[in-house]
């Protein structure tokens, strides 16, 4: 019998920022002149095969690309690629991939892509100040008219990049003044700070209250803001400012170093596993100098900064608009970074203070995965008199359901039901002959008991072996709609590296939130858990 043929084609790479993959395209959204490349991974593979691209362009049929095998023997990888070369703006390339294979014809599902454009800022067609704030209108470039909108609000200056109008009314109290039908000058009354415009040639300086310059819009060699239309209703821009501060401290969790100068640090919550340098699960959208100033950009999405990586004295930052948000909005912060961190914290929320024992000694490793083993680190620990306060848990559940201790004894339930620790027999052979007895041993020992979790059902199994309430979980999130689902309603299987063909749970679903922690709830209740180390989750990235 012959085995089926698998096309593994995914042309956004899924939109992971720092690996690519041998079956996506390049690039992942091209513009006008680029050189465009389709991969794609063809299992089994045989010599007799005939691999092709059939493709059209604005809707007319071009002659297929028979596909050149690659073996790439540094990375240990094979696949075929299509080199379909450049295309002008808005063209409109569709395409699938076709293997003829003994007799039998296989195909991919369709894909399609339009290519981007490079646009620039035009003149300022009109600069007015209304319900204290200054909005400048630029001319049409091609379907888009951007406006720039600038207001001092509570003692920081904002600035909103936008493809729509900005109809809020701001009750901070400013002085604006005309100097000339070219020259218009802003000054914030409770802080001083001080903004000044040109209208044409476009420029902007932002000053502090003694009129000394803090950023203002890059002059230089390259425009001070541009962005790639995909004619999709995504456009990507980059910002440029001039300054001459030196130090750039903050961006979120880095392994790299403090001062950020001459890097190019950029938010996304990434899985790294060793060497993270600037990929974690913490990156933030601000930053603080030694000049009296910073920053923040208020996004959920991709974002990238250039720090004098480029050029000397050039800030940089990337970002994306799209139909839900046709808005980028920034704040300028004032003063020493103790009072810029505070007024930070004032426009996305103060965090709650842990419990004082978060603040202690962790112990933990992923090898203690017995009861007997972590019975000798609370031994070791009064031993040595280390004043620990949390003990982790790593390797503690069947690795498959996550929420049920590794060798417990148990009759399956419905994917809806919950368990209660009575539920459970507990071999005194086993690796865990008394979970209860166990943690109310550590809690005596003044530590708290922590359980690692990853937010995913498991479509793992080691050979020959298979967990029945595992099933049982996986169709009922399936049927109920608890996981993430791809656009055809299918469940989306985490694509590649860890935890691969698993599925993810929605927490954005109520009704999920639920179900998970009904789950794990006896774990808190029966035996009086405190915590859980949540690990993984990073696999899908936005290209919205």
């Amino acid at each position: 019998m012959q085995d089926n043929i698998t096309i593994k084609h995914v042309p956004n790479g899924l939109n992971d920022p720092y690996q690519h993959y041998e079956y996506e395209r390049y690039p992942r959204n091209p513009i006008e002149g680029d050189f465009v490349i389709i991969k794609a991974v063809i299992e089994p593979y045989s010599p007799e095969q005939n691999v092709l691209l059939q493709w059209s362009l604005n809707g007319n049929k071009q002659k297929p690309h028979i596909g050149r095998r690659i073996i790439d023997h540094v990375k240990g990888k094979e696949y075929f690629e299509f080199e379909i070369g450049r295309f002008m703006k808005q063209d409109l390339i569709q395409y699938y991939i076709e293997v003829e294979d003994k007799g039998e014809v296989y195909r991919s599902k369709t894909f399609d892509f339009s290519v981007g454009e490079n646009f620039y800022l035009g003149k300022v067609e009109r600069i007015s100040f209304s319900n204290n704030i200054i909005a400048v209108e630029f001319e049409k470039t091609n379907s888009l008219k951007p406006k720039l909108y600038f207001y001092f609000e509570k003692g920081y200056l904002k600035i909103s990049i936008s493809l729509a109008d900005l109809d809020k009314n701001r009750e901070d109290k400013n002085s604006f003044s005309i100097i000339n039908d070219n020259h218009y000058f802003y000054k914030d009354l409770i802080t001083g700070s001080q903004l000044e415009i040109i209208k044409n040639p476009f420029k902007f300086v932002i000053k502090d209250n003694k009129g000394n310059m803090l950023l203002g819009s890059y002059q230089d060699i390259l425009n001070y803001l541009e962005w790639q239309d995909y004619f999709d209703g995504r456009i990507d821009i980059a910002l440029r400012f001039q300054t001459e501060s030196q130090n750039f401290y903050g961006f979120g969790e880095k392994y790299n170093r403090l001062n950020q100068k001459g890097l190019q640090p950029d938010i996304c919550v990434y899985n790294q596993y060793q060497n993270q340098q600037s990929k974690t699960y913490l990156p933030i959208p601000f930053f603080f100098t030694e000049n009296g100033y910073g920053m923040y950009i208020k996004s959920s999405q991709y974002l990238k900064f250039d720090l004098y990586n480029k050029l000397d004295n050039l800030i940089e930052i990337k970002g994306r608009l799209n139909k839900r948000n046709p808005t980028l909005e920034l704040y300028i912060l004032f003063g020493e970074p103790r009072k810029i961190l505070a007024d930070y914290l004032a426009l996305t929320g103060f965090p709650s203070l842990p419990p004082k024992w978060v603040f202690g000694p962790w112990m933990s490793s992923n090898s203690w995965d017995t009861q007997e083993k972590i019975l000798e680190q609370l031994k070791a620990m009064n031993e040595l008199k280390i004043p620990a306060t949390v003990l982790v848990i790593e390797a503690w559940s069947d690795e498959t359901t996550f929420y049920i201790f590794n060798d417990a004894i148990y009759k399956s339930k419905s994917g809806a039901q919950k368990f209660s620790y009575k539920d459970f027999d507990f071999s005194e052979k086993g690796k865990w002959p008394n979970p209860k007895g166990m943690i109310d041993l550590i809690h005596k020992n003044n530590l708290k008991i922590i359980l690692w979790q990853i937010p995913i059902v498991n479509k793992y199994f080691e050979e020959g072996t298979k967990n029945e309430q595992h099933i049982q979980d996986e169709s009922y999130a399936i049927e109920k709609g608890l996981c993430v689902m791809n656009e055809d309603r299918t469940p989306h299987r985490i694509t590649y590296g860890w935890f691969a063909n698993s599925l993810l749970l929605d927490f954005s679903n109520p009704e999920a939130k639920e179900w998970w922690f009904n789950k794990r709830r006896y774990l808190i209740e029966d035996l009086s858990v405190d915590g859980f180390k949540t690990d993984g989750g990073e696999f899908i990235f936005d290209n919205n």
